[in-house]
């Protein structure tokens, strides 16, 4: 493998630069500013594990309510105490979030060299590749924002890339990939569903040109097993619990086929809406190099895909972005986009004499359609915030769910309890006892029955989330029990309702409705942790 040249070097730091400077970007746009001070939050499902990492900094074990029941809310452990490790070095509650994003966008820096590599490996006839690849993977606005917004996506992204460029130099040694599987394994601490990549890439080890070796893959496997063991054997000691809660929440209580419908629905449409040429090109490359040792660059991306399927794809598909699921190997596809890419344009520019100057002037333009292709979902509209000239998604609803959380604090005792759809954000920044009406950090609500489409047709047709029951799973809301939540755990205040809000109509008797700017929460009448004297109760 020859050293990259000058022109490569320079514009593979363009490339490194685009990426802070987009990264810094959305982090900047995720922030809002209140009385003055900015503030800085993550997607409200990861400020559910801020709030377990802050209790564990502050002495009071990985809880979601410190002394309230042992429940894993999270399903994120190392970029927990990653956050966990932030609030120890004495972030504040606003700038916290802004560390873990740092954190974050370094991650994706680092995973550019590793795309950089994993292309010069599998192809170091074909320099461009890489520089194709980096620049695909840098500005890939729905990676970026995830991790803009703390999602464990960053880090996951570069444990694949770095697995990957492992997996091709060991099968070209001709040897197993075991350091990648490792990885990898280590990697299941991160997130769980990472076992998924490992299992696929023991199949890898029987790719060298030299007889099966069953001690290789009983040694990988046995790796893997290990990593998943410790971790299971941890969390039934601090738990009692085989898995997660969202797991739980997620994955029982529903009918299987309509789940994996929906998720199959939902990855036909990101794949519809990124190009499907694109995709062909991508899965096509191995067979242009006609080279076997690159089909793990295709392996683990689909098995990512057939994962994201089983699950029933994820919670915020309506925003046009994919999943955390599928994005995690969009990295490697890329890869093989600019080898499959880097064939065609050679072929091109040695079919006619004088070709590969006009080439060269086109090339800057089709970058740019191609970037902006894999950006654009919804087209010109998708733009804005590719370009961070518009909110974020959910920023506006997070500053919302922050300022309620400020007004609750100020009409309420230390002791107040307060019932949140949102189970993040206000209970972060509160710092008051809560209860998740969700289920995601409640053990009995999430190993309840999930509402389906002919129970609530169309309940959640306002986000665009459901127009069949083939569409309608919503992975982690469709669970709710208010008998439990309001009737037996009898909270203070209910900042929100979730679902069927006639469900709870029956539990609503002893609270007395309080104005919240323009809207209302409910206030238990005999509570005797709200200031009244500081609400407006509405008659």
């Amino acid at each position: 493998m020859s050293a990259p040249g000058r022109w490569d070097r320079t514009l593979f730091l363009c490339i490194l630069l685009a990426q802070l400077l987009h990264g810094a970007a959305l982090i900047h746009r995720s922030s809002f500013v209140v009385e003055g001070a900015r503030v800085f939050c993550l997607a409200d499902d990861e400020m559910i594990s801020m709030r377990y990492a802050r209790n564990l900094a502050d002495g009071h074990g990985a809880v979601w309510n410190p002394g309230g029941e042992r429940v894993e809310g999270y399903s994120n452990p190392l970029w927990m105490l990653l956050m966990a490790g932030v609030h120890r070095v004495g972030f504040s509650a606003a700038t916290a979030s802004l560390a873990v994003q740092i954190a974050g966008l370094l991650f994706l820096m680092a995973n550019l060299f590793a795309v950089r590599a994993l292309a010069r490996t599998a192809a170091p006839d074909l320099p461009a590749a890489g520089l194709v690849a980096a620049a695909a993977t840098a500005l890939y606005f729905p990676l970026n924002l995830y991790s803009a917004l703390g999602f464990e996506v960053s880090v996951i992204t570069l444990i694949f890339s770095i697995s990957a460029l492992w997996t091709v130099r060991a099968l070209r040694a001709g040897r197993p990939p075991v350091g990648a599987l490792v990885l990898l394994g280590a990697g299941t601490w991160v997130r769980l569903d990472v076992a998924v990549g490992a299992a696929v890439l023991l199949v890898c080890f029987f790719l060298p040109g030299k007889p099966i070796r069953w001690r290789a893959v009983a040694a990988g496997a046995a790796v893997l097993l290990a990593f998943l063991g410790v971790q299971t054997a941890l969390r039934l000691a601090y738990y009692g619990e085989w898995l997660p809660n969202p797991y739980y929440l997620k994955m029982t209580g529903y009918p299987l086929f309509l789940r994996v419908a929906r998720g199959a629905l939902v990855l036909w449409d990101f794949l519809w809406r990124s190009n499907l040429a694109l995709f062909f090109l991508a899965f096509l490359a191995p067979f242009l190099r006609r080279d076997r040792f690159l089909l793990p660059l295709v392996t683990l991306p689909a098995a990512q895909m057939f994962y994201s399927v089983w699950v029933g794809g994820d919670s915020w598909e309506f925003w046009g972005l994919g999943n955390r699921f599928v994005l995690v190997g969009m990295p490697l596809l890329f890869v093989l986009l600019g080898l499959a890419l880097s064939h065609g344009w050679r072929a091109l520019a040695g079919w006619r004499p004088g070709a590969r100057r006009w080439m060269g002037w086109a090339a800057v333009p089709l970058a740019v359609l191609l970037i902006f292709n894999l950006n654009s979902p919804y087209a010109v509209a998708s733009a804005g915030q590719w370009l961070s000239l518009k909110p974020l998604l959910d920023m506006p609803s997070n500053k919302k769910q922050f300022e309620a959380g400020r007004f609750i604090r100020s009409v309420t005792r230390p002791g107040a309890v307060v019932a949140v759809a949102w189970g993040g954000i206000v209970p972060y920044f509160t710092a008051l006892p809560c209860v998740d009406l969700t289920g995601k950090n409640d053990p009995v609500v999430a190993r309840g029955p999930m509402r389906t489409y002919d129970a609530h047709p169309g309940l959640f047709a306002q986000n665009n989330i459901t127009r069949s029951r083939w569409t309608y799973f919503y992975p982690g809301h469709l669970k709710w029990d208010y008998a439990r939540s309001i009737g037996e755990l009898r909270p203070d205040v209910i900042l929100q309702l979730w679902g069927d809000p006639a469900e709870a109509e029956p539990f609503l008797g002893p609270y007395r409705r309080v104005r919240l700017g323009r809207e209302a929460i409910f206030v238990r009448g005999d509570s005797d942790q709200v200031l009244w004297d500081r609400v407006e109760v509405i008659p």
